[in-house]
Order: structure tokens, then sequence, then C-alpha cells
């Protein structure tokens, strides 16, 4: 939250804190920030607090609010600037934004070992070998493992299990088939004229 720092006066150095919404300054106890000085009013302005936005608001002192060496009625505040309060300095701050992004945690579960015959074994069943791969998250899965979805003109597309990513055959035999290589689709296409032109 924003607070102002008093850099003149006897109270030089304290801080104030500010909250959301009106934030009242004057010399008197009654207001929401005192600062005990012969030169401020007994209610000197008022400090809105909006979001991230402040503006200050005089409230008829004697001695006048200043900012950049004009008096003010009403104005817009940023960050470092100086209000004068009759002769009193305090300055506008406003603490970082810590952001923070949060840490990825790598997966908790370790990698199945391969099998014995050195191929991959599948990530959720580790004593079966895997049939596909994905091309996403690079984790290895055995059939029974995949999700398919068919496609128009009877090609199935297969999804991995972990994180929805396209997945490629290992060339194991599957119960799911495995997407067809455009090249496999035309080769289907040309034969299939030929055969139909064929007396």
């Amino acid at each position: 939250m924003a607070r102002l720092v008093i850099l003149s006066g006897a109270l030089a150095g304290t801080t104030l804190e500010l909250r959301e919404g009106r934030n009242s300054v004057g010399r008197t106890p009654e207001n929401d920030l005192t600062i005990p000085e012969e030169a401020i009013s007994r209610r000197h302005c008022d400090l809105w607090v909006n979001g991230g936005r402040l503006r200050v608001q005089d409230l008829h002192s004697r001695n006048g609010t200043f900012l950049r060496g004009r008096r003010v009625k009403t104005a817009e505040l940023k960050e470092g600037d100086v209000l004068v309060l009759g002769d009193i300095a305090v300055r506008l701050e406003t603490p970082p934004v810590e952001v923070r992004i949060p840490e990825r945690k790598p997966s908790e579960r370790p990698h199945p070992a391969l099998l014995e015959d050195g191929r991959p074994a599948c990530w959720t069943h580790s004593e079966r070998p895997a049939a596909y791969t994905c091309e996403q998250c690079g984790r290895h899965w055995c059939a029974e493992c995949m999700k398919g979805l068919r496609l128009v003109g009877g090609r199935t597309r297969i999804f991995c299990p972990e994180c929805s990513g396209h997945c490629q055959s290992l060339g194991e035999t599957s119960t799911a088939s495995p997407p067809r290589r455009r090249r496999d689709r035309i080769w289907a296409t040309i034969k299939r004229g030929l055969t139909w032109r064929s007396p």
C-alpha cells in the first residue's frame, strides 16, 4: 500500500501508511494521518487512494497544499511526488509490486526403465513395451493407455493421455490404428483409381 514519508519538521523520517479510500491529513488527532505541526491546518487535506491511483484534495487550508511548486486544490499524484503541506514536505512512496511466477515442479513419478530387450517401457505399465511416443512431452505409452479420435475418412488420431499432444507410432502392433501418413493416403488413392480403370 502507498505511504507518506515526512521529509521536514519535527517528525522528519516518519512514515504514514495510507489505506484504500479517503485518508484525512491534519494537525489534530481526529484525522487519519496526524502531523502535529503549526503550519498544518486542523483538517488540511484529504488523500484519496483508489487502486493504484492517488489524488490530493486541499480542504481550504490556511497555508495551502503545494505540488511541484504550485498551490493545488486537487491533483493526481505519482510515485515519488513531494507534497508541501504548509511548510512540511512529504513524499509519496509506493512499495514495489512483487510478481512471483510459481515454479513448475517436474513430475514426481520416476520414468520407467527400459525393458530387458532395450525397448522403451510404457510410462504407466512399466512391464509392457511402448507402442507410441508423444511428440509434445516425450513420454512412451502402450496401446492400452492411448486415446484415439476417429477423423472424417476413417483415420484415427492418437493423443497422449498425459498432455493431449499428438502421438507417433513406434511400429508396435496396437489395438488403435495409428494415423496414416500423407504419402500412404496418396498411394492408396492412386491404387484405387488404377484398379477402377482396369478392365
